[in-house]
């Protein structure tokens, strides 16, 4: 899953189509360039295999494969073809296995670009990604976004992430997204603070908390790999485990306000200097959110 440097690289499908499938091709893209394709090898058993040529250290492939039946009909795997996010990272020496489980989060380099680029660092929409579990277990075509205040988001090496998996392949078969926080006053490195709070949380006679843990965070540039905070959504597990049917009715989200109050050259919204509201838990009515 981590090929090592100048390694190439198989890609395996088993695909299936009423009409029978013809023919398979493999297409992939190094560090977000133009795609190359080649097609895929019959292996007997319904299988077809494909090659991807070795590439350097640190260097960053998406992948997909296009199959077509016996009427002409094509589909892709991972759905979205060239939009999806099947995606590995050759073997840049930034694992840590020593330390605990290994994160390594990857985007493609034009995605990253984006996911960072200042006017859209508040953005909910989520950017496709593949997450790599102590470098063994893929799970392929994800999304993530960024998540922490906007004073945190643009500043390394702290990028946190909240990182969405498919529905029938969850993370360790649980947990529908997770999320990654690297962040911390800057200038500290701080995440063990929150481990040893939950340990007082379960010494001080069994407050509810979460369960949290430290892991190895590896995102696409070494500027960004550290130790991360790793947890699930308070919703997926806290409420539900620590409160009897503490899932059932509404679910309120208590938010501060932010109000950008410039733009850059385009118009578009810069999150600081902000105006920061905070009020108190109450009904505000009918709002319409918009999100760059």
């Amino acid at each position: 899953m981590v090929p090592s440097i100048n390694q190439p690289v198989t890609v395996s499908v088993t695909p299936q189509d009423p009409q029978g499938v013809v023919s398979c091709e493999l297409w992939w893209s190094v560090n977000s360039g133009a795609f190359s394709h080649a097609t895929m090898t019959a292996k007997g058993d319904g299988r077809y295999e494909g090659t991807i040529p070795a590439a350097a250290a640190g260097k960053i492939v998406q992948f997909y494969v296009k199959a077509t039946d016996s009427l002409g009909a094509t589909a892709a795997f991972p759905a979205a073809g060239p939009d999806s996010g099947a995606l590995y990272m050759v073997a840049d020496g930034q694992a840590q296995p020593t330390l605990g489980h290994n994160f390594r989060l990857i985007f493609t380099p034009a995605n990253w670009a984006l996911l960072r680029a200042v006017t859209n660092l508040m953005s909910n929409a989520t950017l496709p990604c593949t997450l790599i579990y102590n470098e063994q277990r893929p799970y392929y075509d994800i999304r993530a976004l960024l998540k922490g205040s906007q004073s945190g988001r643009p500043a390394d090496p702290r990028p946190s992430f909240n990182v969405k998996f498919q529905p029938d392949d969850r993370f360790r078969g649980v947990h529908p997204v997770l999320l990654m926080d690297c962040s911390g006053p800057p200038g500290t490195a701080n995440h063990q603070q929150e481990i040893l709070a939950h340990h007082m949380l379960l010494h001080a006679g069994g407050i509810p908390g979460m369960q949290p843990d430290l892991g190895w965070l590896i995102p696409p540039f070494q500027t960004n790999t550290g130790p991360a905070f790793v947890i699930p959504r308070h919703e997926d597990e806290f409420i539900e485990t620590a409160f009897d049917n503490g899932g059932d009715g509404a679910e309120w989200s208590f938010e501060l306000i932010y109000t950008p109050t410039t733009t850059n050259s385009a118009g578009y919204k810069l999150p600081n200097p902000q105006i920061l509201l905070g009020v108190d838990l109450q009904d505000l009515g009918d709002l319409l959110c918009f999100h760059q």
